[in-house]
């Protein structure tokens, strides 16, 4: 049985190292498909910032399934104008994507090229700390000169860039970003409520691993400054004590969590300069034109190379190359080894691939495949097997262990594994460097996501506003509050992903625009050019910039109003639709008991019309043309399907009665026949009768509806006997006649 806390430490760890929206984005240059969708958009050489672009607008277009044009024209609804339609929609989302992201690449490049320079000057302290002449005032002078160095970045960060990278860089050089996403996945990691309740789900947030770029960001920006004593990044500006307080936590930190050890700092040093090199590449491939699998097959192959290239030195320092690249702790990356299948960090000294190459043709060329290897140990019982066993030992104990130096099986397992082992470290280093560039792009495409999913919340609490009355007004104006209120917190949102502080237009025509499933100008246009329903009932007003803010009561009472609108709409126009559908269901319905009433009424026409007029052919036979018992079986049939009409049962049995007797008598009229109050005394007698058998009363008069399907079968068959012996009588009169 698996237990809650391993199957919650196993959702923890699946997603541990945090790429969840890059890792989305990433794929998508993977599949096939959807490069032919990216291509669509793009072409195969673009730049890197392009292609970035066209796959967070598949993913959004496709996976998320959003929609910001759904206008067609039902008369033209074809493969070609869906086609056009969808490359409209996804033309429009890439000037959306572009004109949000500005120039975040470029800032986010900076940022980490500012994070390296700083671990350079804290590595370069640490080493002189070590040197045994350096005296105390040196190294005051030294710590307060990268201290100094420290404030003025961050000062010039806080004044020159958006507030959300100020918040960025700080979660990365004191370690509170990956910890906080560590939080989050724990945290969402736990089982969730499946039935709440309206207003309760209006209150809550979806679970936060779902939105991690968001969430860390909002959680980041809570601790910061809680932990340093500002309430706003305007505050911040302007007053100098909360920049020193994290100028001496970031020192404090980078000291205690660099190697104590000169090897260890220097390899630190050294996976820098490598970080420096890809954050390079990618730099250059934003603005040149590439073809993707050969630019992520040229970084992956240098890191494989310089990983390799340290391999053939201490282990030890290996550790510490990964730890810098990943950003992790020691026993994060022992972990991470350990998933990958390295157990033991020695077998990793001296490794490259020229071992890796010795070992393969060795096993081509003796015929041994790793099962051989990892079933030496296994007790067989068959004496071929053995014999089979022991001659494969010999070999891989002479060839593999002692010729090429490996210590056991499991090492010369390790040995065939390495190729993918190492293809795995690079893969992981190259995602995690790529993730840190592509952050500001991931929060724009959760963005969408969440505000997106806000919708259908939104449209069930108009379903509940709508199906309230009168007297629970409280109601509703309690459920307007509750979106309001979440709206707030998506204005707020976007204003710090946006840097929107004074752009009310763009935060809340955005929040419009996915309420509405319109573009980003259509959602900015509305309420910008359209009466506001603030105004409503007092003047035909529109919203003014100069007068509103971006996270804004007002507004988010305006952003309801339009969609509650738009919804009355909708459902007006499905109601009208319905009553149309209904109306022609009911003609139809019409029509086809018409035909019913026709079907059933044909045989008996047709029998009663062809009798009565054969019988005054020469030498006919009078016998050939008297009902029979067939003629009674299926004259029943028909009868009993006639009173399954809509309408009243016996009320369908006199009409069908009634109709036989009319037309014998269009063909002799002097022939005595039973009239309309007759027929219904036959038939209200006979349902008398047979309903007081089954309830024994005779207080029966009002059951007609409560005939069974037996009963009717009953009734249809005793009439169609007196239809047969009224049309004999018709018959031998007129042939009597004649």
């Amino acid at each position: 049985m698996i237990s809650g806390i391993k199957r919650k430490t196993t959702a923890v760890e699946s997603t541990l190292r945090f790429f969840q929206t890059v890792d989305l984005i990433v794929t998508h240059f993977k599949r096939e498909a959807d490069k032919n969708k990216i291509f669509e958009l793009t072409t195969q050489n673009t730049t890197f910032k392009d292609l970035l672009i066209a796959t967070a607008t598949i993913h959004i277009y496709h996976n998320l399934g959003l929609k910001v044009q759904t206008k067609i024209d039902s008369n033209k609804f074809t493969f070609e104008s869906t086609k056009r339609l969808e490359l409209s929609e996804k033309g429009i989302l890439v000037k959306e994507i572009e004109a949000l992201l500005k120039n975040s690449f470029s800032l986010e490049i900076n940022l980490l090229y500012k994070m390296i320079d700083l671990e350079y000057r804290f590595i370069s302290f640490l080493i002189e700390m070590r040197n045994p002449d350096l005296q105390d005032t040196q190294r005051a002078e030294m710590l307060k000169k990268i201290e100094d160095q420290i404030e003025q970045e961050l000062q010039e960060i806080v004044i020159n860039y958006p507030s959300f990278y100020f918040y960025d860089l700080i979660g990365d050089i004191i370690g509170l970003a990956n910890e906080t996403k560590r939080e989050i996945l724990d945290e969402s990691s736990a089982f969730k409520e499946i039935s709440v309740d309206i207003e309760k789900k209006l209150i809550l947030e979806e679970k936060e691993d779902k939105f991690i770029e968001l969430a860390t960001l909002r959680r980041l920006i809570n601790k910061i400054r809680k932990d340093f004593e500002f309430k706003s990044y305007k505050e911040l500006q302007i007053e100098a004590m909360p920049v020193r307080m994290i100028k001496r936590n970031v020192v404090d930190y980078n000291i205690e969590r660099l190697p104590v050890s000169i090897l260890g700092l220097i390899a630190f040093k050294e996976a820098n300069d490598i970080k420096k090199n890809v954050i390079k590449k990618i730099e250059e491939a934003l603005s040149e034109k590439i073809n993707y699998d050969q630019f992520e097959s040229k970084i992956l192959q240098y890191l494989k190379s310089e990983l390799i290239k340290k391999l053939r030195e201490n282990p030890n320092d290996f550790i510490y190359y990964l730890q810098c690249l990943n950003e992790c702790s020691f026993d994060e990356i022992i972990y991470m080894l350990n998933k990958y299948g390295v157990y033991n960090i020695l077998y990793l000294l001296n490794m490259d691939e020229e071992l890796t190459n010795k070992v393969k043709r060795s096993m081509i060329r003796y015929n041994i495949k790793k099962l051989d290897i990892a079933s030496l140990n296994d007790q067989k019982q068959n004496l071929v097997e053995i014999k089979d066993r022991a001659r494969k030992k010999q070999i891989i104990d002479q060839v593999f262990i002692d010729e090429l130096k490996l210590n056991n099986y499991y090492h010369l397992l390790f040995v065939l594994e390495f190729d993918d082992i190492i293809s795995k470290l690079t893969k992981d280093i190259f995602f995690y460097i790529l993730s840190k560039i592509l952050r500001q792009l991931s929060r724009i495409i959760e963005l969408y996501s969440k505000v997106s999913n806000d919708r259908s919340l939104y449209l069930l609490t108009l379903k509940k506003i709508f199906s309230t009355n009168d007297s629970e007004e409280w109601v509703r104006i309690k459920l307007e509050e509750l979106i309001i209120e979440r709206l707030n917190k998506r204005q707020e949102e976007l204003v710090i992903v946006l840097n929107a502080t004074n752009q009310p237009f763009l935060v809340n025509g955005f929040i419009l625009a996915r309420l509405l499933e319109i573009s980003l100008n259509e959602g900015i246009s509305e309420l910008k050019n359209k009466i506001s329903p603030i105004y409503e009932d007092i003047a035909p007003l529109k919203l003014k910039a100069d007068i509103i803010s971006p996270i804004s009561y007002c507004i988010g009472f305006d952003i309801i109003k339009r969609l509650e609108k738009l919804e009355q709409k909708r459902r007006e126009d499905f109601k009208k639709r319905i009553e149309a559908k209904e109306f022609e269901k009911v003609a139809k319905a019409q029509i086809i008991r018409e035909e019913q009433e026709l079907n059933t009424l044909n045989w008996i026409e047709r029998r009663i019309t062809s009798s009565l007029m054969r019988i005054s052919s020469p030498g006919i036979n009078p016998n050939q043309l008297y009902w029979q018992k067939k003629d009674s079986k299926i004259a029943t049939e028909n009868i009993k399907l006639h009173s399954e009409l809509k309408g009243d049962s016996i009320d369908l049995i006199i009409q069908f009665f009634n109709f036989a007797v009319e037309k014998i008598k269009t063909f002799d009229p002097k022939i005595s026949l039973p009239d309309n109050e007759g027929i219904k005394k036959v038939v209200n007698d006979l349902n008398l009768k047979i309903l007081e058998k089954r309830l024994n009363t005779t207080h029966t008069q009002n059951k007609k509806r409560d005939l069974l399907d037996g009963e009717r079968y009953e009734i249809s068959s005793k009439i169609a006997k007196k239809i047969g012996r009224l049309l004999d009588k018709a018959l031998y009169s007129k042939f009597k006649n004649k």
